[in-house]
């Protein structure tokens, strides 16, 4: 049978809500034989309930996870926040670590899955790091590109997925990894330093800044990230 991986899903606002995700990540799940199962986040306490229910978890990109989770005043930069999402992803987290289910992160979902285990963020690369390098390409258009090198630490697993100490990248968030959360250890960094993918000591956690999902068409290396996911949920 196939792995049955949950997503999460992002609450519009309006008058008439709507919970959505980008199709790219449904589509990533389904190429790399998954079924993708997604999670709407209208109440709190059900995370037991479905991790029980899944194979796997993906946490995907979105807005940025609010600060006051982990113990800091909101700086200027910060926009798209939904505590009641951050509230049911980081449920979500915990118990996936706890009934030992693979969980992977990507971008807001790194970020979001180091909070969950007590790690802290920068807010903002550009206005906390005098940043030069680009982490924020604009527009639809040129996500599928890669704009920036990553260098993976040697004994890795992202090393050993690439083959080699660097690769390049997509890119497009302003906000990253400051202090590791329990259990995670960096496995790349970008060249002014910024923590650009992380896994766990047992291999179950692991997560990027990048967006493999929008690359790995045209990159097929990327998919090791979403067929890894499809492997761990099988076992």
């Amino acid at each position: 049978m196939k792995p049955k991986i949950g997503i999460t899903l992002h609450r519009t606002v309006g008058s008439e809500p709507k919970y959505v995700v980008n199709n790219s990540y449904i589509q990533a799940i389904l190429t790399h034989g998954g079924l993708p199962v997604g999670l709407p986040h209208s109440e709190s306490g059900n995370a037991k309930d479905y991790i029980s229910d899944l194979d796997g978890l993906l946490c995907p990109g979105g807005g940025d996870v609010n600060p006051l989770v982990y113990g800091e005043e909101t700086s200027r930069g910060v926009n798209g926040m939904c505590r009641e999402m951050d509230d049911f992803e980081i449920e979500l987290v915990k118990e996936a670590v706890s009934q030992k289910k693979p969980v992977f992160g990507i971008c807001r979902g790194i970020q979001l899955i180091n909070v969950a285990l007590g790690g802290t963020l920068i807010q903002d690369i550009v206005s906390q790091c005098n940043s030069g390098l680009c982490h924020y390409q604009d527009g639809d258009s040129d996500k599928e590109e890669v704009i920036h090198r990553v260098f993976a630490e040697k004994n890795t697993w992202t090393y050993k997925i690439f083959g080699a100490e660097s690769f390049e990248v997509n890119s497009y968030h302003h906000q990253a990894v400051k202090d590791l959360g329990a259990g995670l250890r960096t496995t790349a960094k970008s060249s002014d330093g910024i923590i650009e993918a992380v896994e766990s000591e047992d291999g179950l956690i692991y997560a990027v800044q990048w967006h493999p999902e929008r690359i790995y068409r045209r990159y097929p290396v990327f998919s090791k990230f979403f067929s890894a996911l499809i492997d761990k949920a099988h076992n």
